[in-house]
């Protein structure tokens, strides 16, 4: 929906009500299926405070029900005019809804961590419920972004997400200015022969499923989940 230039978050194809609607049907099979495991992203505009909080009045009955089947709901907060602590709280006000989440994004427009610890901050007395949308344990951030919610709500429950595909593909954005994993792993099929788009893609992906596996047995064996037998 929103792509960023040197001006800022320009809107470049706006999510319509039918969108909404194809995505609460998603999240209500979602809902219902997995229930506490699933977590749901409540209707925002990236880098728009205004028009989050907006969507979120129009579509908050659709998130109620998704919760109604005990679903998580993430709420994004989005920076701008409204420190992002009132900002929160606003939001859990038009969704009437306890226990929320709140998500900071990570990459797009980013939380800054001052924004974090003010967000942070603005949950005393409360629990401290945050997900960072965007990384994951391997983003340069990722320190540092944990230190400011650990040192002031020790007890705060963090989850987060990134995709995992993207970080992995790129033709010179690799070790040394080369192709990351994927992108070798295509070059590579392409090079034995594999052809087709699908096929390229599947034995990237297996390939680089081998190459985690491996790299992840050591770490599992010293912690007793695999034998020298698996």
């Amino acid at each position: 929906e929103v792509e960023f230039g040197p001006d800022g978050p320009v809107v470049v194809k706006p999510i319509t009500d039918e969108d909404w609607q194809r995505i609460f049907d998603l999240y209500r099979w979602c809902a219902v299926t997995f229930r506490t495991r699933c977590r749901i992203v409540a209707p925002d505009r990236v880098g728009d405070q205004v028009v989050t909080l907006e969507r979120m009045r129009r579509y908050a009955a659709d998130v109620q029900v998704c919760a109604a089947a005990r679903c998580h709901v993430i709420v994004p907060v989005q920076k701008g005019a409204i420190p992002v602590g009132e900002f929160f709280r606003q939001a859990c006000a038009i969704l009437g809804l306890p226990n929320l989440i709140a998500g900071g994004p990570m990459k797009k427009d980013a939380t800054s961590l001052a924004d974090l610890a003010d967000l942070v901050d603005s949950m005393d007395g409360r629990a401290c419920r945050i997900h960072l949308l965007g990384i994951g344990p391997e983003s340069k951030r990722w320190a540092a972004v944990l230190d400011v919610i650990r040192s002031r709500r020790p007890d705060a429950d963090i989850t987060s997400d990134s995709v995992t595909i993207r970080r992995l593909v790129g033709r010179t954005n690799g070790r040394g200015g080369g192709p990351r994993a994927l992108t070798a792993a295509q070059d590579h099929a392409k090079s034995i022969g594999i052809s087709g788009v699908a096929e390229v893609k599947a034995h990237a992906l297996i390939t680089q499923g081998f190459v985690e596996l491996d790299a992840e047995k050591p770490r599992a064996r010293a912690m007793g989940w695999r034998d020298e037998g698996d």
